[in-house]
């Protein structure tokens, strides 16, 4: 029987899913300076871009269910024993209201470890909810919650590394040190991201034909030219060479963009693999 691609999730769930792992990714990035007391400037700004990230995503999201849902989004927070998508309504929203209320209070301790607890599972919690899809083998895979947490985590570095050089000056001693932390913690997130998918869609010959024809589907220029080389292996060597140089502040910016549109790439790569047998209703 021939099998189909999907269609429930489209490209305004995929910019949901980025702008949440990101924001997630953002807060914990931006917190880990501050406790480092490395550029408090700018983990400071990071922590109350996180938030704001978190909520344009949901926007994103409600254009994607359409005007009918709108009236009843407290729909989507009465099932979260069964229900990952109410599941992950309640971790957006705890995420979105201790981070501003982190920031609002000067810095209080308790907001902002729940904080970085449910950036977290906001970062990680895309990999369960698409895992509720059964027919499609392709987004059942044990991989998929960790890569979603070290690409969000990875998109969160790089939102840092674009904004560091315009909130001190370039040859701050303490800019140079935080940069290279930044760097050195992307490079160390692309090689996870990498063998995660190798792993990922290494497996299809003992998954079953829907998986093998989801892996067929997404060895295409959108994988090859935009997840792994636009996304991770260009930044990576820029990263490295800007390591080994000392020279950060530009390399990092370019290698941050690259790897913001790798990690949106990426969201849209497993949204249009799945595949599924038309007999199952999504």
């Amino acid at each position: 029987m021939a099998r189909e691609r999907q269609s429930s999730y489209n490209w305004l769930v995929a910019v949901d899913l980025f702008l949440g792992g990101t924001g997630a990714g953002v807060f914990l990035a931006g917190f880990a300076l501050e406790r480092l007391d490395m550029m408090v400037s700018l983990a400071k700004v990071s922590e109350v871009l996180a938030p704001i990230l978190v909520v344009v995503g949901s926007v994103f999201l409600l254009l994607h269910a359409g005007s009918g849902f709108k009236t009843k989004i407290y729909l989507l927070f009465l099932r979260p024993r069964t229900s990952w998508m109410s599941r992950g309504a309640w971790i957006l929203a705890i995420l979105v209201v201790t981070a501003f209320l982190y920031v609002l209070t000067g810095g209080n301790a308790l907001f902002g470890w729940v904080a970085v607890v449910f950036a977290l599972l906001a970062a990680v919690y895309p990999g369960f909810l698409l895992a509720e899809n059964k027919p499609i083998p392709f987004w059942r895979s044990p991989v998929l919650p960790p890569l979603f947490l070290f690409s969000g985590l990875s998109t969160g570095v790089a939102c840092l590394l674009v904004l560091a050089p315009f909130l001190s000056g370039a040859h701050d001693a303490t800019v140079a040190m935080t940069l290279r932390a930044l760097s050195l913690s992307g490079v160390f997130l692309i090689v996870s991201q990498l063998i995660m998918l190798w792993g990922y869609l290494g497996t299809s010959s003992t998954q079953g034909s829907s998986f093998s024809e989801s892996v067929h589907l997404a060895k295409g220029p959108l994988f090859f030219v935009g997840v792994l080389g636009i996304g991770l292996i260009l930044p990576s060597v820029l990263l490295i060479v800007a390591v080994i140089n000392g020279k950060s502040v530009g390399l990092g910016v370019i290698a941050g963009i690259l790897l913001l549109i790798g990690g949106m790439l990426l969201r849209l790569f497993i949204l249009r693999s799945g595949v599924y047998l038309p007999r199952h209703s999504l």
